[in-house]
């Protein structure tokens, strides 16, 4: 129950009905006596029963009610003084206080505006019925990498001829067949031991990647390509991952999204060549496709007034680092000089920051005053877009503070102002509120203790220098002087072996930071954390180059229950990849799902088969891409994780690999690198996405968290609204026995995540259902697999003999039953990491893991997958009411079968049993052989049984899937 008004005691009423403090008084005495009655209905009305909710009324009621009184004598005591006032000057002073307390009061006795109130009306509607349905997708980080992986330089021409020059082959980033940037010498006078930037640049030809040679003109001289005439980017410079690029938005433009929303680090050098590649890779094939695109600045576009200096050039010139570094007509620095330092804040309004100002000057977006193309917001289909940018404070005020301490209450004007016109609020920008490459507020006192460690080991070191110094200078005896030396070098290794944790200062995530602020200002945290989840906005990020979905908490109280609101970490378009490091946020977060994809094994030299090293892989790849879509269907919100693996490496770009739009494949060659006659191949593979994660609910729904062998238990009734036929119904029985679990490295524990459970309710446009439709979700989220840091699936180790489990890491793999027995779980799901809705059948079967099915009739349990056609989750006991004006017993619960979009009954006849639901039948309480009416149980029917209970009308029966389910006849 939530307390929709605060109340005035009618002692306060009388007082304020005495008082002369507005025209229209006895209306308001009116209007708050009308609250006291609503109130004292509401606790008339309250489930006694439930102490914490009885509790939390009368504590909210109380807090209120004190307040309120205490305004009220205020007031009265103004009104005095207002009566006794002398002078005309004293009178109007006196009433502006009043009128003063009077609006604060109004506001404490005002209701909150509803999301979504004046939005979507009536019943929830399918999907599949909806006329609208809007798609977005999360760009997510696509910076780029140094192009210095190949240590063999060309220097030959088409004929084989040796050449008195050499040159690098880079990536052909045009695809035009030729490496035109080479800039030939790593030793060079201007900058020794560098690329030289300024250097000749030979034409290269790479149509054969793995035979390349350099371009000659009719007089056999190499043809030397000038730095404005370059189409590709030289040695060291920072490329955009093409081949992993070009699938992100080839697959975004199949799915047909309508707008997208980049989360930043679009660029890594912040240089001007990498906000052109962004822009004519990413941007470009996207708003061709007539998709839009809502850009937010990442850490990355940020220049810090340390390397500006270095950086900055207000000419047009072929340097990697420089802001204008590609010879084109933009110079958004032209008449500016290197004091005019602004954060890289113009060459961002040159390329990304105009797709916002094209959207501001259209009327689509409305910035923040001071910042309009940083921080702005936008409406779309009745979901509103708000984007942000941490980065601006010392841009916006010369007196620095922090991000929310500026945005607070901007952040609740609009979404206020907006809130009931809209069914959703989504907040997008480059860091996540708890990340998991960093460490959490909670850790900052580590990297304090650091710092205060290290600089005690300074100053000891510095004494000892100090007084071995002095030694020498007094002429100390040779003794002495060997102490004090033994003394400096103690001191010296000691500071020289304090490590620096692995914080990277204080990178703490913008929990960490909105917390740091609220020292400030104290309550800002609390404001902005009840704003987001009063009005539950779906908070996205991107900063970690991995994908996470969780549920941010306001407070420590609420983690572990749905009290929260969703933030998503947006996958990873790059090669850069992180380790799971630190994990879920202790505090304020519940962790529903993670996957990061990081290689710890590639990396090293290549050589060709004469034994030249040709190339050097980096380590620490990303092993895999993946993005975020969301679909908004009215109240409904889903949300989808693409995935596809890849064995691809930044040398493989060097060599040709690409994305094929026409196939949608990627394309690498391979072959022996220089050697004269030996063959280059080129193979294709199709790329595979899959979604790893998806989940959907309404804005209406019933919602739990439901921990690792936690009760699914939960009660839902459609709610008051036109177009329903009223129906209710209930989990009464199953486990989360099926969860994943991911290791944190740098805190040391293995997390067990949580499922987010919700029941939804839609009409049936169709009438083919006799009751509303109730959608599941959440269950079929997780399927049991543990990952380490790295991302990697340990897979489980199993007795092939016995069929149990013998070795490994992940808990629900087995569980305690009641008898305090370790068993296995009965559930057959993949435990392969990937998760592919009704797809990955072959993989859920596993022959040599009876997996608790006591009778060890696998082959029965196989034939029910495959004539299901359905991924298995966790077994759960759903009750639906039939309709009255039919026979209980001509009706069943139907599942929808989205591949052949029709209704199908969710139970199989011979699993029927004349009994209603025993908890014998649950996973921990069952009877293991024995069958609900005697003997030993029905072949295949294991957790598979339904019946009616006839005295309160109701259907009941396992179903062991997310999906959409009605009552239906038989």
């Amino acid at each position: 129950m939530k307390l929709k008004y605060f109340t005035l005691t009618l002692v306060a009423l009388s007082v304020l009905s005495a008082c002369n403090i507005g025209d229209d008084n006895d209306a308001e005495v009116s209007a708050l006596q009308a609250q006291v009655e609503q109130l004292q209905s509401e606790l008339d009305n309250i489930d006694t029963s439930n102490e914490a909710e009885v509790a939390t009324l009368s504590a909210t009621v109380a807090a209120m009610q004190a307040q309120i009184d205490t305004m009220t004598a205020e007031l009265v005591a103004l009104q005095q003084a207002s009566d006794n006032a002398s002078t005309i000057e004293d009178i109007a002073r006196l009433q502006a206080e009043i009128e003063a307390l009077q609006a604060t009061l109004d506001a404490l006795t005002a209701q909150a505006p509803v999301l979504g109130s004046n939005a979507t009306s009536g019943a929830n509607i399918l999907f599949e019925d909806s006329d609208k349905i809007l798609r977005f997708a999360i760009f997510p980080d696509t910076q780029g990498r140094d192009d210095d992986n190949m240590s063999l330089y060309v220097d030959v021409d088409k004929d084989g001829n040796t050449l008195s020059i050499k040159e690098y082959v880079g990536v052909d980033y045009n695809g035009d067949g030729y490496y035109d940037a080479g800039t030939e010498s790593q030793n060079d006078a201007v900058k020794a031991n560098d690329w030289d930037e300024d250097g000749v640049s030979y034409l290269v030809n790479v149509e054969d990647p793995f035979h390349p040679y350099i371009e000659v003109d009719s007089a056999g001289e190499p043809i030397v390509v000038a730095p404005e005439h370059r189409k590709d980017f030289g040695p060291d410079w920072k490329v955009l991952p093409l081949p992993l690029v070009d699938a992100v938005t080839d697959k975004m433009i199949e799915l047909d999204v309508d707008l997208v929303l980049a989360t930043g680090d679009i660029t890594e050098y912040r240089a001007e060549s990498d906000y052109v590649q962004w822009m004519e890779k990413v941007a470009g094939p996207l708003t061709d496709a007539g998709i839009s695109v809502f850009p937010a600045r990442g850490n990355h576009e940020i220049v810090n007034g340390r390397n500006w200096p270095a950086w900055f050039t207000n000419e047009q010139e072929w340097e990697r680092q420089s802001v204008n570094n590609v010879f084109n007509d933009i110079n958004p620095y032209e008449g500016y000089e290197q004091v005019d330092f602004d954060q890289g804040y113009k060459l961002y309004q040159a390329y990304t920051g105009a797709l916002v100002r094209e959207h501001l000057d259209n009327g689509k977006a409305i910035g923040f005053p001071g910042a309009e193309d940083l921080v702005y917001y936008f409406i779309e289909d009745k979901t509103m877009f708000i984007a942000l940018d941490f980065y601006f404070a010392e841009l916006h005020s010369s007196a620095y503070r922090g991000t929310w301490t500026i945005l607070r209450d901007w952040l609740k004007e609009v979404i206020i102002a907006n809130a009931e016109d809209v069914d959703h609020v989504v907040a997008f920008g480059h860091e996540p509120l708890s990340t998991k490459k960093r460490p959490q507020t909670y850790q900052v006192e580590i990297y304090d203790a650091y710092v205060a460690e290290r600089i005690a080991l300074q100053e000891a070191k510095d004494a000892a220098q100090a007084t071995l110094d002095d030694a020498v200078e007094n002429s100390a005896s040779d003794e002495e002087i060997a102490f004090y030396s033994n003394a400096l070098e103690t001191a010296t290794s000691a500071y020289e072996e304090l490590e620096e944790p692995s914080l990277n200062g204080y990178d703490i995530g913008q929990l960490g930071y909105l917390q740091l602020q609220d020292e400030a200002e104290p309550g800002l945290a609390a404001d902005i954390l009840n704003l987001f989840n009063n009005y539950q906005v779906t908070y996205i990020a991107g900063h970690d180059h991995q994908y996470s979905r969780s549920l941010i908490h306001p407070t420590s109280d609420d983690k572990d229950t749905a009290n929260g609101f969703t933030q998503i970490i947006g996958g990873n378009a790059s090669w850069k990849a992180y380790e799971n490091l630190y994990g879920m946020h202790d505090d304020h977060e519940t962790g529903l799902f993670i996957n990061n994809f990081y290689d710890s094994i590639t990396g090293g030299d290549l050589t060709n088969s004469e034994g030249t090293k040709y190339a050097s892989i980096t380590s620490d790849l990303g092993n895999g891409i993946s993005f975020v879509v969301i679909e908004v269907n009215g109240r409904q919100i889903t949300s989808k994780a693409y995935y596809a693996d890849h064995t691809l490496t930044e040398v493989d770009m060097n060599l040709g690999a690409h994305y094929d739009y026409d196939t949608n494949a990627w394309c690498k060659y391979s072959g022996d690198f220089m050697v004269e006659g030996a063959v280059t191949t080129q193979i294709c593979n199709e790329v595979e996405w899959q979604v790893l994660d998806e989940n959907t609910r309404t804005t209406d729904a019933t919602v739990r968290v439901v921990a690792p062998d936690q009760n699914y238990y939960a009660h839902s009734e459609t709610p008051v609204e036109d177009g329903y036929i009223g129906s209710q119904a209930t989990i009464i029985d199953g486990y989360n026995l099926t969860y994943n679990s991911s290791y944190a490295a740098t805190v040391g524990e293995v997390e067990r995540l949580r499922e987010l459970f919700s029941m939804s309710w839609f009409v049936d446009s169709d009438a083919t259902t006799l009751s509303d439709v109730l959608y599941l979700s959440g269950n079929q989220t997780q399927e049991g697999s543990y990952f380490n840091q790295y991302g990697d699936l340990v897979a489980p180790i199993v007795d092939v003999d016995t069929g149990v489990l013998a070795e490994g890491d992940s808990a629900s793999l087995t569980y305690v039953n009641q008898n305090g027995e370790e068993v296995n779980n009965p559930t057959h799901t993949t435990r392969d990491g990937k998760f592919v809705k009704g797809n990955d059948i072959e993989a859920s079967l596993n022959p040599d893991l009876v997996n608790g099915n006591p009778s060890g009739n696998d082959a029965n349990w196989n034939g029910r997958y495959l004539a299901d056609g359905l991924d298995f989750a966790d077994a759960m006991t759903l009750v639906m009411t039939a309709p009255e004006e039919y026979t209980l017993t001509d009706l069943t619960i139907g599942r929808y079968d989205e591949a052949t979009q029709s209704w199908v009954p969710a139970f199989a006849d011979e699993c029927y049993v004349e009994s209603g639901y025993s908890d014998h039948y649950s996973t921990y309480y069952r009877l293991t052989d024995q069958h609900p009416e005697g003997g030993y149980q029905v072949a295949n029917c294991q957790q598979r049984y339904w019946g009616y209970v006839k005295d309160s009308n109701t259907i009941w029966g396992f179903v062991h899937t997310d999906g959409k389910f009605a009552v239906i006849e038989k």
